[in-house]
């Protein structure tokens, strides 16, 4: 759909009283703002390399045994390239608002990090690539490398990080915040964090 396309649309939706004139004054402001992070991206190097991939697929599904656990999710975008190589692409939406994006990383991501690249070993790759794009930063993805003979090591630091779970341990966080909240069976329920801290955007804010 083009941004005209979107414009069309609210006009109507606007002059038979689906939405107010504010209301389609923020979706305008959010469709472009959406083109142009997107074409920021397509202007990027990583972009041409999953273009030049011999191979790539989206929201590729894995699953893989970790000890006793069936590790099971999806990838924004799987590429392969020559060499027995792989790419691994995941967006993030979140704003960055001057932070650093590797720190970003490192704080909230690390362990999806070690994840992907070991689901990407797993499933026969030589080497991987996992890039972590934020889209308000995609001139500057945070990219690490690992080879097939880290999987070992991989594999014992997600067992190290898994261990309280598969010993049924289950400790309420002391920073609680979106990014290690979210999905959480208990939140809201459970949990004794109330829905304001554990949907917060970070562990130092307090909404």
């Amino acid at each position: 759909m083009e941004i005209s396309d979107v414009a069309t649309f609210g006009q109507f939706a606007v002059k038979v009283g689906l939405i107010t004139e504010q209301q389609w004054r923020e979706v305008m402001a959010d469709a472009q703002e959406a083109a142009s992070l997107v074409e920021r991206f397509a202007a990027t190097e990583l972009c041409a390399r999953l273009g030049r991939a011999t191979q790539v697929a989206r929201e590729e599904r894995f699953a893989f045994l970790l000890g006793g656990a069936l590790v099971v999710g999806a990838l924004d975008v799987l590429a392969r390239e020559p060499g027995g190589r792989s790419l691994v692409v995941d967006y993030k939406t979140d704003r960055l608002e001057g932070a650093d994006p590797r720190e970003v990383v490192d704080r909230a991501y690390a362990t999806q990090r070690l994840v992907y690249a070991l689901a990407a070993l797993r499933a026969g790759a030589d080497e991987v690539e996992v890039a972590h794009v934020f889209l308000d930063g995609a001139h500057e993805p945070v990219i690490a490398t690992f080879s097939r003979e880290d999987a070992p090591e991989l594999e014992d630091r997600l067992s190290v990080l898994a261990d309280g779970v598969m010993r049924r341990e289950f400790a309420v966080t002391d920073a609680p915040h979106r990014a290690v909240c979210q999905g959480c069976p208990a939140e809201g329920g459970l949990c004794s964090w109330p829905l304001g801290m554990t949907r917060r955007d970070a562990p130092d804010r307090l909404f």
